[in-house]
């Protein structure tokens, strides 16, 4: 198992019990060390505190059970307004926000929509398009990113 493997159950119950939510957990070797990078989310949005008590807490489990050897950077930050959606859950979190969804050709007449996310399901999105619903299934869409 790879060093992700290792951390992240822990790492998402350390998050959970913390009141955020781990999104997305990598490493990656950079000159001689490892960078463990979490992206969290809550709510309302992450900020810097939110950054340094979930980086505190990362560090003393990291400290304490040693489960990466030799030297390592932790990384730990926001989703960021610029982050595409991928998953249903990326779009979960986002309800009520504008978005902006590239479509893949022929499966709207227009391949760019922006609307309100008022809904998900198991099988796409709904956006508010001025006055219509329109759903439109996850495996149409190409990309979709929050208008700020």
């Amino acid at each position: 198992m790879d060093i992700i493997g290792q951390i992240k159950a822990k790492f998402e119950e350390i998050t959970a019990d913390l009141g955020y939510e781990l999104v997305e957990l990598s490493s990656v070797r950079l000159g001689g060390h490892t960078v463990v990078r979490a992206f969290l989310y809550k709510p309302g949005g992450v900020n810097i505190r939110d950054c340094k008590i979930v980086s505190r807490a990362y560090s003393d489990y990291l400290d304490l059970e040693n489960p990466i050897s030799g030297e390592y950077r932790l990384e730990v930050s926001s989703l960021g307004l610029d982050r595409p959606l991928k998953t249903p859950a990326d779009f979960k979190r986002r309800i009520g926000e504008e978005l902006k969804v590239e479509l893949t050709p022929n499966s709207n007449s227009e391949n760019v929509v922006t609307g309100e996310l008022i809904d998900t399901d198991d099988i796409g999105i709904v956006l508010k398009i001025e006055d219509d619903r329109k759903h439109f299934a996850y495996e149409n869409i190409v990309k979709a990113k929050i208008i700020y």
